[in-house]
């Protein structure tokens, strides 16, 4: 229960309760009805940004619920051999897990729908010659990459 502030008025007792917001300068007359009507007022404002605030934070708590119960975890593979040339997005052909809707297998982008550690693990078979160069990008910047070079040997 929260404290109270009593004012006594005549008779007439008013319970208002303490909050956090601008203090209320209570001078009332018993006799001056526009005066006390004010208090009513002031008080009916107070309960309005309060009512306000109470939805705001409600919210915001809903949200919150909604991030910390939101499960994120993609599985995608090429079935075949592939062929790529130059620098592309690798869009995979078998998508076995999305959960949360992060991968989107039309372009091969994965999309975090809540902020949180997001870890990748990426297998890469390569037959040589050649190189091979792969990064994991963050718009146009690049967050992790790793390079091999394959070199053919005739013995």
């Amino acid at each position: 229960m929260k404290p109270v502030s009593l004012l006594r008025l005549g008779i007439l007792t008013i319970l208002l309760p303490i909050t956090t917001c601008k203090p209320l300068a209570l001078s009332v007359r018993s006799d001056d009805p526009n005066q006390l009507q004010n208090v009513v007022m002031q008080q009916a404002e107070t309960i309005s940004q309060l009512q306000a605030k109470l939805a705001s934070m409600e919210t915001e708590i809903t949200n919150l619920k909604t991030q910390v119960g939101t499960k994120v975890a993609f599985n995608a593979r090429l079935t075949g051999p592939t062929d790529f040339t130059g620098e592309s997005t690798i869009i995979f052909d078998a998508v076995d897990l999305n959960q949360g809707g992060g991968y989107d297998k039309l372009t091969g982008i994965f999309t975090a729908p809540v902020n949180g550690l997001y870890v990748f693990s990426l297998k890469i078979a390569h037959t040589p010659p050649g190189s091979i160069h792969v990064y994991v990008s963050e718009g146009n910047l690049s967050k992790a990459s790793s390079e091999s070079c394959f070199l053919k040997c005739a013995s």
